[in-house]
């Protein structure tokens, strides 16, 4: 067992931490809560939005305040905001208690214990406090939310970076890469869909740029992104990982505001917030 999930395991943790609960309206609170697929209002979306807004705030989170080096911002980064992460505060925080869910997940939940020092939490718990992120982000803008979510994973990154430094070498580097985008994808896009695209990104840009302000405002001073003559982002992977969550906050965003009809999906809301989705929706 880390030093990290020691510590999310513990009394001190659990007695640290409060979800404010109160602030966000009732009606988004059991949605939220309530990860039974395919039932009316459930948390899919809002799972996909809280997704995206920790993943930045732990990158952001890290370069600002707790950056070593590159690779342990890469590995402190994403160990506090991975699934097993998440589960454990989850657990702690007794968001399972208010939950909807199926036999399957009450059933997983049930049988699992942090004392089982091997196993990971059931990935529905990860889910539902992804869900109640996105229902504060909603509720209060990126900006209250990166408030309130940085000092609740501050003292997990300091457990994370103990971790990385006691690490052998060979651990310490996850695998990154840099284009991302054409990965997800599948390759360049065809020229059909780029047109469409600078048309849309013409139409559509003082829209565009004042949803994605606020994540880019959120960068520190320190972080700059250098690009190549061809578009390719040349910087050290550490702000590849931060470009990386801020396109996909930015798209979340855009896509959370233009199609705002599939917070209310009972199925696979939140494949349809992909990239290739987001592409598809311009044709």
């Amino acid at each position: 067992m880390t030093i990290l999930q020691a510590y999310l395991d513990s009394v001190e943790c659990r007695s640290s931490y409060r979800l404010p609960i109160g602030a966000v309206s009732r009606q988004l609170f059991w949605q939220a809560t309530n990860s039974v697929r395919h039932s009316a209002d459930n948390n899919d979306l809002l799972e996909f939005i809280g997704d995206r807004a920790i993943n930045l705030t732990c990158a952001l989170l890290v370069d600002k305040a707790q950056k070593v080096t590159p690779d342990q911002q890469l590995f402190v980064g994403r160990k506090i905001s991975n699934n097993d992460t998440l589960g454990r505060l989850a657990y702690g925080l007794e968001l399972d208690k208010f939950a909807a869910l199926s036999a399957a997940d009450t059933y997983a939940i049930k049988g699992w214990s942090p004392r089982r020092k091997r196993d990971a939490p059931p990935k529905v718990l990860a889910d539902l406090f992804e869900a109640f992120v996105g229902a504060y982000c909603l509720e209060h803008g990126w900006t209250d939310l990166l408030s309130w979510l940085e000092p609740f994973f501050e003292p997990l990154a300091a457990k994370a970076t103990i971790d990385f430094l006691e690490l052998p070498d060979t651990y310490k580097a996850p695998l990154y890469v840099s284009n991302w985008w054409r990965q997800r994808d599948g390759g360049s896009i065809s020229p059909k869909m780029y047109q469409k695209l600078l048309a849309f990104q013409s139409d559509q840009r003082p829209r565009l740029t004042s949803l994605g302000r606020v994540a880019v405002e959120a960068i520190p001073l320190s972080t700059k992104f250098i690009f190549s003559l061809d578009g390719e982002l040349v910087n050290d992977c550490d702000r590849v990982e931060v470009a990386h969550h801020l396109i996909s906050q930015w798209i979340c965003n855009v896509y959370v505001s233009m199609f705002p009809e599939t917070r209310r999906a009972t199925a696979r809301a939140a494949h349809l917030a992909t990239v290739r989705a987001f592409h598809s929706a311009l044709l």
